[in-house]
């Protein structure tokens, strides 16, 4: 697998996708409207920004790992990520599956989040304004969630110290006394979390 510096990559309108045949010390890349895919592996960091478009980022692994889009879905999946990925959506769906990383922080104002197989050794840190969160066997050290308007739902790994608050909304979580923190806000939203 042949091995570059940094890559960088600016666009207003168009397409961008970045093969998974290359390696790059750094990937940097940002578009105004227009998809981006990425299966490239990074030493260093990956940050991909689009402001009306789909971003999706496939079998990569990265020290880092920061996206953000405006208007638009995020995709992500097969992701080794050794520090932080951080994850901002405005309006749009986000989609993690198959996720590992050290700590893992995302903030939206509408739409839903969902994870699948997401695993953080570390924190785990996401907010919303409008949309549900759901999780499907993921876990972290330590979990915080706050949604104004949505149902946060799933399954979790390993027991956690709830410590939920639902201002109209149905709270049903595991009565388990161990584990890392696991605090959950909504006002007007259902909180259903099990233990896989």
């Amino acid at each position: 697998m042949d091995e570059y510096g940094a890559l960088s990559v600016v666009t207003d309108t168009g397409y961008v996708e970045i093969a998974k045949d290359f390696t790059f010390s750094d990937i940097s890349v940002s578009a105004s409207t227009g998809d981006i895919k990425c299966f490239a592996d990074a030493q260093n960091a990956i940050k991909i920004k689009a402001s009306t478009g789909a971003i999706s980022v496939q079998g990569v692994e990265a020290k880092s790992l920061d996206l953000h889009v405006s208007t638009g879905n995020v995709n992500a999946s097969g992701i080794a990520v050794t520090d932080s990925l951080t994850l901002r959506v405005t309006t749009g769906r986000a989609t993690l599956t198959d996720v590992t990383c050290h700590s893992f922080t995302s903030h939206g104002d509408t739409g839903d989040i969902s994870l699948k197989n997401v695993i953080v050794t570390d924190k785990m840190h996401i907010e919303r304004d409008t949309g549900d969160v759901k999780f499907d066997a993921c876990d972290a050290g330590e979990m915080f969630i706050k949604t104004d308007t949505g149902d946060v739902t799933g399954t979790l790994l390993s027991e956690k110290i709830f410590i939920p608050n639902s201002d109209t909304g149905d709270v049903s979580v595991p009565k388990t006394l161990t584990g890392g923190r696991c605090e959950i806000i909504t006002d007007t939203g259902d909180i259903k979390i099990d233990i896989k």
